[in-house]
C-alpha cells in the first residue's frame, strides 16, 4: 500500500504543478532557451495523470508489488522533469 501512495502522491504533486505551469503565459527563460513551452508542461501534466491513474487502479487492485514496478518509469519521468529546470549555463547561452 506504501507504493502506491507515494505514486499517487508524486504523480498528483507532478501533474498539478505542471498543469499550473502550462497555465502560464507569455515568453519566459525557460520556454525560449530549454523549450520548455507551455505544451511541454502539458505533456508531463498528462503523463502525470497517466500514472495518478494506474496508481489508483494498481491500490484498488491491492498489486503492491505491480505498483514498486511502476514507480521506476514515474521516478524518470519526475527527474526528467525536474531536470529540465537545471540544465544551467552553457556556451550556447553566449
Amino acid at each position: 500500500m506504501i507504493y502506491t501512495a507515494i505514486g499517487m502522491a508524486g504523480s498528483g504533486a507532478l501533474a498539478t504543478f505542471s498543469y499550473l505551469r502550462s497555465r502560464r503565459t507569455g515568453t519566459s527563460y525557460y520556454a525560449e532557451a530549454y523549450g520548455m513551452t507551455p505544451a511541454t508542461h502539458r505533456n508531463y501534466a498528462i503523463a502525470s495523470a497517466g500514472f495518478f491513474a494506474l496508481f489508483l487502479g494498481l491500490a484498488l487492485a491491492h498489486q503492491n508489488a505491480f505498483a514498486a514496478v511502476a514507480l521506476a518509469p514515474f521516478a524518470l519521468l519526475s527527474i526528467l522533469y525536474a531536470t529540465s529546470f537545471l540544465r544551467g549555463f552553457s556556451d550556447q547561452d553566449v
